[in-house]
């Protein structure tokens, strides 16, 4: 179904519902009657736009009454609401009976006064008029209470997921759409107004929409980062803080915006990307590592004896396992690799938890030291590129 038949059968539904103007029916003619008989004489005499001035005086009391009165009807539809709501959302029902209590109380007040406003028996074009008024305030409130319901729907989401990982990524999406979903109620609604008045809806879409198709290919970048800043959000390959390498560009992730993307690089300059390139990049997040890659090659002179070799080798392998933040003992890997031109080298590689990488450093360095402790220990030393030159002597 598409809008202009929504809009149509949305005042097909309200107009039926509460006729618009219906004749008053036998107990309001009655009461309308009894009140005018028990009413002084001045206040039957006739005054502008053909209204008794008893008619002037009842309608604004009508309003009050009926807005302090709702008052109370507001408090009971409250507390249904309450009873309505299943007990695994006792949160949620507080925060939908509060987001809605306005809307509830204006609901009231229009069925009220539509009801009532008959009893004062207006002319054929005032009641007209007066009708029209709560008509639309009734179509005004079930958008209202529909965007009221929107924002519960989505801070319960929120809720839900703010324990998780990537919680913040997933509430600006979450945020995102629930500003495009009320959006659309908010023009949804705007069309039904104008279509109960009479406005032709149909032509104005038809006219939107030509104009719509030179809007587009106008805004075809736009579009694109659009698209691509709700890809991001939903795949989610990091998040608003994380630490990232895009091609040759490394920095922190700023700012998640709904046309770019800026990242913070280490010189403190501020990249801005398009969201519609970035989706088709090869994203790397150094923010998501679950441990971190301890690798070395240590060289020893060519000095070195085969028992000191042995016990650097034990000695670096039993420090590393020793080690409180090592992450998987039986992954340290610690052998002699190679004789190399100026070196016997060593190669070391474990895996450490750290929680950032400002840590692991620190456990960097903590191993490093250590090794070179491990080597001075055993008698050896630690090479640095050299040859040695053989002089031969001629006769």
């Amino acid at each position: 179904m598409n809008v202009s038949n929504l809009c149509f059968q949305l005042r097909l539904a309200v107009a039926t519902a509460t006729p618009s103007p219906a004749p008053p029916e036998e107990w309001q003619s009655n009461l309308g009657l009894w009140l005018l008989s028990q009413l002084p004489e001045g206040l039957r005499q006739m005054g502008p736009y053909q209204l008794g001035y008893w008619q002037w005086l009842a309608l604004p009391l009508l309003v009050v009454f009926f807005w302090l009165a709702t008052g109370l009807l507001k408090s009971i539809s409250k507390r249904l609401l309450f009873k309505l709501v299943p007990k695994t959302l006792e949160g949620e029902n507080q925060t939908l009976a509060q987001k809605l209590a306005t809307p509830i109380r204006m609901l009231w007040f229009s069925i009220l006064m539509r009801l009532f406003v008959p009893v004062l028996s207006l002319p054929t074009q005032v009641a007209a008029f007066v009708d029209n008024i709560f008509a639309a305030l009734l179509i005004a409130v079930l958008f209202w209470s529909l965007l009221k319901l929107v924002d519960v729907v989505a801070e319960t989401i929120k809720k839900r997921l703010s324990s998780s990982r990537g919680g913040n990524s997933a509430n600006v999406l979450i945020q995102s759409t629930s500003q495009l979903v009320k959006g659309l109620l908010v023009v949804l609604g705007v069309l039904s107004l104008l279509s109960y008045f009479g406005y032709p809806v149909t032509s104005m879409l038809a006219g939107l929409g030509v104009g719509g198709i030179a809007v587009a290919l106008a805004s075809q970048k736009t579009i694109e980062n659009l698209l691509g800043a709700f890809l991001i959000r939903l795949d989610q390959p990091f998040r608003m803080g994380d630490f990232v390498q895009i091609g040759e560009l490394k920095g922190h992730v700023e700012y998640v915006g709904f046309r770019s993307t800026r990242i913070r690089t280490a010189e403190r300059t501020l990249v801005t990307l398009p969201n519609g390139a970035l989706a088709d990049q090869r994203i790397e997040n150094h923010a998501s590592r679950d441990r971190f890659r301890f690798f070395a090659t240590v060289g020893l002179v060519y000095e070195t004896q085969a028992t000191q070799m042995k016990t650097v080798l034990a000695g670096i392998e039993a420090m590393l396992k020793a080690h409180p933040k090592i992450w998987e003992p039986n992954s340290i890997g610690v052998c002699f690799r190679e004789m190399a031109a100026s070196s016997l080298d060593i190669e070391v590689v474990a895996y450490f938890v750290a929680a950032n990488a400002k840590e692991f450093h620190a456990i960097r360095q903590e191993v490093l030291l250590k090794l070179m402790e491990i080597v001075e220990n055993a008698g050896s030393a630690i090479a640095f590129p050299s040859s040695t030159v053989y002089l031969a002597k001629t006769k």
